[in-house]
């Protein structure tokens, strides 16, 4: 099962990303305006699909980890080679101090750049949304109720600073959130509660917008389990919608590959916000072209056998 306005969502995800990242701190960007708030959807735009994609997969498949973990793995952690290879270098060449950290081994890079933590959440996906989908087919209540309480715990424990790559509890809901939705998008139909929910979530994000206030941690004041919702109405809306544009899902596909490619080109280049989406863009379809290529290679071959 397919959704193209899935593909349009990450593509338009990755731009809001790539202008948030151009300018170096939010105060290229007025805080609490409509523009802000919408650009900081973009992370828990992308890891909600994330728990949708996952969900429709399992639902077809059925709890296979095997395949599914190979097929995951795979896709996620050979593009992350030659990132890891290249950040090591510019480490080593004296261009950004290395950070050495145990967390390297989940996803850091040797030198951090920005949205590094998004690597991290990415890898726990992997065990994450198998787990929690397989709950959901126990107790689909027990399932969000228990995401949502360790999202918000987090959120209380660690509410003026913490390590970024502790954000699988902090985005917990919004993998949650996502699985719950493909039954939705499945049915076609809203429940009444996840609509009450939306309308909340989304009266929340205006009131913080119009008065300031700040809500668990300063830069990410709509960036928490409180405001998860608002972005999941904003994907059903173009899900339901059916909004597609050809260019913009091809973006969404390589999505990924640009996010990394993005990485690397703020850790030493800021030109501007124009050329740094040509360049990350460019740069990032060349990279999902190739890495397409070479995993075409490795299933045509059988090197990874399910």
């Amino acid at each position: 099962m397919h959704i193209k306005s899935i593909d349009f969502l990450k593509g338009m995800a990755i731009l809001g990303v790539l202008t948030m990242h151009s300018c170096v701190s939010h105060a290229c960007l007025n805080y609490g305006t409509p523009v802000e708030i919408l650009l900081l959807q973009s992370v828990p735009i992308f890891l909600i699909l994330m728990g949708i994609v996952g969900a429709i997969s399992l639902n077809e498949k059925g709890l296979n980890l095997k395949p599914y973990i190979t097929k995951k793995a795979t896709r996620f952690i050979l593009p992350l080679i030659p990132v890891f290879f290249i950040t090591l270098y510019i480490g080593l060449a004296g261009y950004k101090p290395i950070v050495k950290s145990p967390m390297m081994l989940l996803g850091q890079m040797p030198v951090v750049g920005p949205g590094n933590y998004y690597i991290t959440l990415v890898l726990a996906s992997i065990v994450t949304i198998p787990l929690l989908w397989y709950i959901s087919k126990k107790s689909m209540g027990l399932m969000l109720a228990g995401s949502f309480g360790i999202s918000i715990l987090f959120e209380l424990i660690f509410p003026n600073g913490y390590s970024a790559f502790l954000y699988i509890f902090k985005f917990q809901f919004a993998f949650a959130i996502g699985i719950y939705l493909a039954d939705c998008i499945f049915k076609k139909k809203i429940p009444l509660l996840l609509d009450l929910g939306i309308f909340l979530s989304t009266s929340l994000v205006v009131y913080l917008g119009i008065t300031g206030t700040q809500l668990f941690n300063y830069e990410l004041t709509y960036f928490n389990a409180l405001t998860f919702l608002f972005a999941a109405g904003l994907i059903l809306s173009i899900i339901f919608l059916n909004i597609s544009w050809a260019p913009i899902d091809f973006l969404g596909n390589a999505s990924y590959h640009i996010f990394l490619t993005q990485m690397i080109f703020f850790i030493l280049f800021n030109f501007g916000y124009i050329i740094n989406l040509f360049v990350t863009i460019s740069v990032g379809i060349l990279f999902y072209w190739s890495d397409n290529k070479l995993q075409m290679n490795i299933n045509r071959n059988g090197w990874l056998k399910n």
